[in-house]
């Protein structure tokens, strides 16, 4: 017997027709001759191969030859209808997602990007070196002061945490959803074999005049929530410590796990019908499961943006400085300083920057023939959109963080000095920095 995978679909089918040919020639009262022919009265018809080719050879065994008269080709137009019939109903599930080769690879991008952002070894899936660059330019803080300073310092400097910190609370909810995707199509894809394998089994029995026994799982069922909860490790609490108010991992859908397919009736034309019926039923499922993941999806996009102060830091006033003249700053400690501006600072902007491209890379593939689920492009549109929000939330983040570290570099380097080739430097760099990252995360 055939392992019912979704790989071995293309013998599983060939297997289905063969049966469903069997059953079918059973409801127009022929049986099954020594395995490889059909036999009424004094008529024989060829049967097909094991893999469901061929057959529909019709024969006359009788004492007086009546002639052929057309009956090859009506038995091989009958057996060319069954196999149709069966092609029409499975070819939009021919080409489902290959989880191991796309959505897999997208999860460890996100993974990556959560695991850039995180603080802890707890949150999610590791912490990263953000944390302890944060935690030397707080140490560092007092090695400089002034009115300049103490507003970069409450707006920004002391703010990265928190707006790092939702960022990494994105990152949950969109792998999140990339992992119930990802659970969802392994369980399409085995259980269309399934419905394949249990079809052609309760078809055998019928042509063979055995009992029929017809039972599918609907395994998708259940899954949007069992698959968001395996990239969620530790619960969604401590996954999503320190993001933004009120971001939500989905625990629960109307959906129930071992939800299984309709049984249908013991005939020919009953079976048939099952086997279409099973996978709309099927289809229904994954329809389920993803408006459940679009749902939470669209949820936590409408939060992010009703409390963008959580995850957008307002531009520093920094930025705007050309001339030492225009800032406040009293260095105590130039290498202390030197720190945060030429280490601790640039560090946080490169992981920033990192954790950008692994959520950029980290895209939904899940596409599948439209009349499956939600459509060919599943949760992609609120996936995509909660995704670009990010990707823009962090660019913006390592553009200020970088630009901050470098103008404050540069206005400490101008303290004091007359027109020289260092305030030139200051002057340049505003030029640069006055229109802002381009990033537009709320637009």
């Amino acid at each position: 017997m055939t392992d019912r995978t979704y790989e071995n679909l293309p013998t599983l089918i060939g297997e289905l027709k063969r049966s469903a040919i069997d059953a079918y020639m059973k409801s127009q009262g022929w049986h099954i001759d020594d395995g490889t022919k059909y036999h009424l009265g004094d008529s024989n018809v060829t049967r097909p191969a094991a893999d469901g080719s061929g057959g529909g050879d019709w024969s006359w065994i009788g004492f007086w030859d009546i002639g052929n008269d057309g009956q090859d080709s009506k038995w091989r137009a009958a057996f060319d209808s069954v196999r149709s019939n069966i092609d029409e109903t499975l070819q939009p599930w021919l080409d489902l997602p290959d989880t191991a080769a796309l959505l897999e690879d997208d999860i460890e991008q996100m993974r990556q990007a959560n695991r850039l952002l995180s603080f802890s070894p707890s949150g999610g899936t590791g912490g990263g070196n953000i944390p302890g660059y944060l935690t030397g330019i707080n140490e560092n803080l007092d090695a400089m002061s002034g009115t300049t300073i103490a507003t970069f310092k409450a707006e920004f400097l002391l703010q990265l945490e928190k707006a790092i910190g939702g960022h990494h609370g994105i990152t949950v909810i969109l792998g999140s959803a990339l992992a119930a995707s990802n659970e969802i199509w392994i369980r399409a894809r085995k259980t269309v074999a399934d419905i394949v394998g249990e079809t052609q089994q309760a078809l055998h029995a019928y042509a063979e005049g055995g009992d029929i026994s017809w039972e599918v799982i609907l395994q998708v069922a259940g899954y949007a929530v069992e698959g968001a909860g395996l990239f969620a490790t530790g619960g969604a609490e401590i996954a999503l410590k320190g993001a933004g108010q009120g971001l939500k991992i989905l625990t629960e859908t109307t959906t129930k796990k071992d939800t299984k397919a309709t049984a249908p009736s013991g005939d020919y034309e009953s079976l048939m019908t099952g086997f279409g019926n099973s996978l709309q039923e099927l289809s229904d499922a994954i329809k389920a499961e993803e408006d459940a993941l679009a749902d939470n999806l669209t949820l936590n996009t409408g939060k992010v943006r009703a409390d963008q102060g959580s995850y957008d830091l307002k531009r520093p006033g920094l930025l705007d400085i050309s001339d030492d003249s225009q800032a406040d700053i009293i260095v105590i400690s130039r290498p202390l300083v030197d720190e945060i501006t030429r280490t601790y600072l640039p560090f946080t902007a490169d992981e920033l920057d990192s954790a950008r491209s692994q959520a950029y890379l980290a895209t939904y593939e899940a596409y599948r023939d439209g009349s499956i689920g939600r459509g060919s492009n599943g949760i992609s549109p609120e996936f995509s959109e909660l995704q670009w929000i990010l990707i823009d939330l962090v660019r913006d983040l390592e553009w200020e963080t970088r630009n901050g570290a470098k103008t404050l570099d540069l206005a400490i380097e101008d303290i004091g000095r007359a027109d020289t080739a260092a305030e030139d430097d200051l002057e340049k760099h505003h030029r640069e920095v006055k229109d802002g990252s381009g990033a537009t995360p709320w637009t």
